[in-house]
Order: C-alpha cells, then sequence, then structure tokens
C-alpha cells in the first residue's frame, strides 16, 4: 500500500521547506497532498505562491506522516488554526509521523505534548519554546520515534530523506539521491 503524506501550507510558510520536501518525497513513491489551512492558494513567507491539492477542511483520510513547514508567520499560523492541531495531534496519537522544520518545532509544536520526551531540533532560537522535557539537539535533523525535526531551509534535503527513510527504508532514500544529486 502507497504511503501517504500531508503537507500543511499557510500563509507565510518557508517554500524551500515545502517545496524540497514535497518533491523529494514524490521522487521515492510518496503520495504527497498539501492542503492549506486557509484556501489552496497560499503565499510563502518570500511571496512565492502556491495551488495545494486541496483545502484542509477537504481532508478526511488519514496519513502516514504530516509534514509542517516552517517560515514566520506560517508556523503560527498552523499553531493558532485549532483544525490543523486537531489533525496533528490525532496523527500524533495514532503514532503517525510528525514532521517539523524550522520555526514549526518550537513554533508549533512547542506547546503540545508531541515533542514531550524527545530529542528535536529547529531553527536557531525557537528551541526556547520547547517544554523542559524536550532536548534540543543542533543536527540538521533529527528522527526520534514518531517525531522527525529538522533546522531550517538548508536543512530541507536531510529532512526529506529522514522522512523517506521513516517510511520506505534506506534503499528509497539512496535510490532518490542518486537521482537527485544529494
Amino acid at each position: 500500500m502507497e504511503k501517504k503524506v500531508l503537507v500543511l501550507l499557510a500563509e507565510g510558510f518557508e517554500e524551500m521547506e515545502a517545496v524540497i520536501t514535497s518533491d523529494l518525497c514524490i521522487r521515492a513513491g510518496l503520495d504527497v497532498c498539501t492542503a492549506g489551512i486557509d484556501g489552496i492558494d497560499v503565499t510563502g513567507s518570500h511571496g512565492l505562491s502556491l495551488i495545494a491539492d486541496c483545502e484542509l477542511v477537504d481532508i478526511d483520510d488519514e496519513f502516514d506522516a504530516i509534514v509542517i513547514p516552517g517560515g514566520m508567520p506560517g508556523a503560527k499560523n498552523i499553531a493558532d488554526n485549532d483544525m490543523a492541531m486537531e489533525l496533528i495531534q490525532a496523527h500524533a496519537d495514532a503514532g503517525k509521523l510528525i514532521c517539523a522544520i524550522c520555526a514549526a518545532p518550537g513554533v508549533t509544536l512547542g506547546n503540545t505534548d508531541i515533542l514531550s520526551g524527545h530529542k528535536a531540533t529547529c531553527f536557531p532560537g525557537c528551541q526556547d519554546n520547547f517544554k523542559s522535557d524536550v532536548k534540543y539537539v543542533d543536527e540538521m535533523a533529527v528522527t526520534d520515534g514518531n517525531v522527525i525535526t529538522a533546522k531550517g531551509p538548508g536543512a530541507a534535503p536531510a529532512f526529506a530523506f529522514a522522512i523517506i527513510k521513516a517510511l520506505l527504508g534506506q534503499e528509497a532514500v539512496d535510490k532518490v539521491r542518486g537521482g537527485s544529486f544529494f
């Protein structure tokens, strides 16, 4: 059965984190769906507009992974969206992968218990939003249980490869790396 990945897009998302992660996951054979939390036409933090596959309100599937790009105010917009946070929490409770990059680990997930007891990384300074039981690790990407976190835009390939490895294994990572020069 094909593994499914949901990428949440909110106004002010970090374009590289959403696009590179989505692209590499698609190249690996994952079924990637982008969902705008407030409509399908979503503008990133640097002015690039994307058309999401659907709106968050149209999501009725379960996914193997949820990807939360950073960028500001994108990460905060997701944190402020009850429907998005309920979906993220439900998937975390079900043991599904929760994948957050850049500002998202601290800004979107910082007030939840999703990172509790885990090692995590994020954009420098955003770890100030972590609860006291989250161990900040200064690495490009960190996988700990069902949580994958990454530092920022430059970590997008490492982030995507961690997601691919968790869902499809190292062989899929090696195949994509070979074809994409990462």
